[in-house]
């Protein structure tokens, strides 16, 4: 599985959307950060207290109570990679990896719309302004839900329909 998540960040070209637990995404740092250096937008959604990632935008939100690691991978609105792995690493729960050009965008935008419900409900906590909630997430979708090359694709699709 992590080779599956690593050559796909790897692949990406212009936004990477991870949505992960402390373990997957510790053990993907290195090609999430390379992927940051090499000019792709990233934005993590951790559900953990403290990671830091150079180059990339964190959400921050606590685990869940299931067993195991979740890890999902979107590159781009074109492919993704949802799993659940077992406590110790050594089993693949489900996961399920996709690069329908129908699929990919919507799930993509699904995640990043979680994203965004998380980073403005905790904003709520420092009693933010209406002017300070409405530029965040102009911020976060001017840069990671605008034009993204999966939704391009799927119009010029459906538009040939």
């Amino acid at each position: 599985m992590y080779a599956k998540a690593a050559a796909m960040i790897a692949s990406a070209k212009s936004n990477l959307l991870l949505d992960a637990d402390a373990i997957p995404m510790d053990r993907l740092r290195d090609t999430i950060e390379e992927a940051a250096a090499r000019g792709v937008t990233v934005l993590l959604h951790c559900h953990d207290k403290d990671s830091s990632f150079a180059g990339c935008d964190i959400v921050r939100s606590c685990k869940l109570d299931w067993p195991g690691d979740w890890l999902v991978v979107l590159i781009d609105g074109t492919e993704y990679l949802i799993s659940i792995l077992s406590e110790d690493e050594n089993q693949v729960h489900q996961a399920v990896w996709s690069k329908n050009p129908f699929i990919a965008p919507c799930i993509y935008k699904g995640y990043l719309n979680k994203a965004m419900l998380y980073r403005i409900s905790l904003m709520f906590g420092g009693e933010p302004t209406i002017e300070q909630v409405r530029a965040e997430l102009q911020r976060l979708w001017s840069t990671y839900g605008v034009d993204d090359p999966g939704t391009v694709a799927l119009m010029k699709l459906l538009k040939s329909l």
